[in-house]
């Protein structure tokens, strides 16, 4: 499948200031009311003291983390075409000329999807877009079991969102029951609310799709959030780890949240098994190793699809993570 991109030249001011070819505004509210966010920022990992960012300073003995919030930068649009066909789980194959963006949508069965990011990753990494999002939907999109996983999912969960381009694709092209789409970042969470927004299934498709953005915070009161919204038969992360600090509360939260072997609440048709779909691409001081080593302390086994098995060269890979049976 090919996935089209294309910046669109209308920008948004760091205000949020409309272009003069707006968006639609769409009608439909998000399903579920959110809870009160807690004040909590993505430099919070690099600065787990409290302080604020203009007073981060280099600890003697410390090495420096590369402050990646001192600008801000403005708004743009990408756009994203996939077949509408997509949502039907018996399709093996995708027509490619289906995949030429096209103004008239219907005519060509492609559904469009309109994000709002930042080309500069000043103020936050979940404010920018990663490729590894686009890998992710590329591979949701063209692997059958994977796809079929997640539309027979009665939800799917998305761990640090960002701008929400995976979630969304769940929500809307592959019509998933209920999509929880998370971040912890006020800022982040502010822009990925829009985009839902503006991605929101129309009128005229299946109106008992439900999504929505509930603010997580990885190891932080997920007793709260699993009583909430439960464990999740399907989770999906893509380009999430760039810390080391980051491997560890990655996996408890997935630990914590993914539903045990044999759950009676899993309709994912894996055998009551839960997934993770997870690619990490971009630049990262985790490695693969590392990334490994943190999945099987926490009891998980793991496939990917690249058919290369050094693992230093599977950056690149969608690997597939369930836990291991006993």
């Amino acid at each position: 499948m090919t996935t089209i991109m294309a910046k669109d030249s209308n920008i948004f001011s760091d205000e949020h200031q409309e272009p003069e070819e707006q968006l639609e505004q769409p009608e439909q509210p998000q399903e579920e009311q959110e809870e009160q966010d807690v004040a909590w920022r993505e430099f919070n990992i690099h600065n787990p003291k409290g302080h604020d960012n203009d007073s981060l300073e280099e600890d003697e003995g410390t090495p420096f983390v590369v402050n990646l919030f001192e600008t801000e930068s403005s708004y743009e649009i990408y756009e994203f075409a996939f077949p509408s066909t997509l949502a039907l789980s018996a399709v093996d194959s995708i027509d490619e000329d289906k995949d030429k963006p096209t103004s008239d949508t219907k005519k060509n069965n492609l559904i469009m999807l309109k994000i709002r990011g930042k080309e500069e990753e000043g103020v936050s990494t979940g404010l920018g877009l990663w490729s590894g999002s686009e890998a992710l939907c590329q591979y949701l999109a063209t692997n059958r079991e994977a796809r079929t996983s997640i539309q027979n999912a009665c939800s799917v969960l998305e761990l640090g969102a960002g701008l929400g381009l995976c979630g969304i694709f769940c929500h809307r092209v592959l019509q998933a029951n209920q999509v929880y789409i998370t971040d912890g970042d006020l800022k982040v969470l502010d822009n990925l609310r829009f985009n839902v927004q503006q991605n929101l299934a129309s009128e005229h498709e299946n109106q008992q799709l439900r999504v929505s953005c509930p603010q997580l915070i990885w190891d932080k009161d997920l007793d709260n959030f699993t009583q909430r919204y439960g464990r999740q038969p399907v989770i999906i992360a893509s380009d999430v780890i760039y810390l080391t600090q980051s491997l560890e509360p990655f996996w408890k939260t997935v630990d914590a949240l993914l539903i045990q072997n044999n759950d009676e609440n899993d309709t994912s048709n894996r055998n009551g098994t839960g997934v993770l779909y997870f690619v990490n691409k971009s630049t990262s001081q985790a490695s693969v190793h590392m990334i490994l080593d943190m999945a099987r302390k926490y009891g998980f086994t793991w496939q990917h699809n690249s058919p290369d098995e050094e693992i230093d060269n599977l950056r690149n890979a969608v690997f597939t993570f369930q836990r291991r049976r006993e």
